[in-house]
């Protein structure tokens, strides 16, 4: 048996699997902002999930940086409890001998999508996932082993001087206009309840810009948009493409709403641990 979770600010999720290619059975639970509280029942949920049966291994999925090397949580800008603990503090007792990998939950989220998901029919895909924050992921599929580099477009600039991202402390970037966060504080309404054409015109145009730069460092064959905004999906995607359709110099590729939903980065889990055990 394999567990894989994605650890998120607002809500944690866990799931088992026997083959690495589907849930065997997933639970939900409020994150608690308490790191120990957090940690006690994420095991306890490993524990229940299990039911003593043998595993093999367990990913977990989080936001923010993370030193691979040192195998250390760096920077998270929505949870800074987690920040300078070492991934093994994520397991408690029962499960220190489990082979444990730990993963940028929008690189997870992203290979989700580009296996089983909305880019399982490409090669090459960039996901971005537009919610709280804006993390991203570039997913090679055409050689033998999927590989992927873990990226954070959210923070690159798409307007210099632009707005300041607080818990960033940067002005201008993507994420300042493209976040869940930024789209309330710019709009005042939440885009889940947002019909005004006029403001969905103005956030397409400030993603097509971050989108633009995305296609001129990574050349996908497909953009994938996951995310709490990206259920707006529909809302804002004629007026994106019709400003990446004002530039004559890339080919536009694909952009697509993801199909997994909030359970991306639990079958990106499953990839990954395909990749690392």
């Amino acid at each position: 048996m394999y567990l894989t979770a994605d650890f998120g600010a607002t809500n944690t999720r866990v799931a088992s699997s026997n083959d690495l290619k589907s849930i065997l059975k997933i639970k939900k639970f409020e994150t608690s902002p308490d790191f120990n509280e957090q940690v006690k029942i994420l095991n306890d949920t490993f524990e229940k999930l299990s039911k003593g049966e043998k595993i093999e291994g367990i990913c977990v999925g989080s936001a923010g940086t993370l030193d691979q090397k040192e195998k250390k949580f760096l920077r998270t800008v929505n949870y800074g409890v987690k920040d300078g603990k070492y991934f093994d503090d994520l397991l408690d007792e029962r499960f220190k001998d489990i082979p444990l990998c730990v993963e940028n939950d929008a690189s997870l989220a992203g290979l989700g999508e580009a296996v089983f998901g909305a880019g399982k029919s490409f090669d090459t895909v960039a996901y971005l996932t537009l919610s709280t924050g804006v993390g991203g992921v570039r997913v090679d599929k055409s050689k033998d082993k999927i590989n992927y580099f873990p990226a954070e477009p959210g923070h690159h600039i798409i307007l210099e001087d632009g707005r300041l991202h607080q818990r960033s402390g940067l002005f201008g970037s993507m994420e300042s206009y493209v976040s869940g966060i930024s789209f309330e504080e710019i709009f005042g309404v939440d885009p889940e309840f947002c019909e005004d054409e006029e403001a969905w015109d103005i956030y397409a145009k400030h993603l097509s810009t971050g989108l633009l730069n995305v296609i001129a460092l990574w050349n996908p064959e497909v953009i994938v948009l996951g995310g709490g905004v990206s259920n707006q999906f529909d809302r804002f995607i004629e007026p994106l493409m019709k400003y990446l359709g004002k530039q004559d110099f890339f080919k536009i590729p694909e952009i697509k709403e993801s199909k997994l939903g909030d359970r991306a980065g639990i079958y990106g889990g499953f990839v990954h641990l395909k990749n690392c055990l």
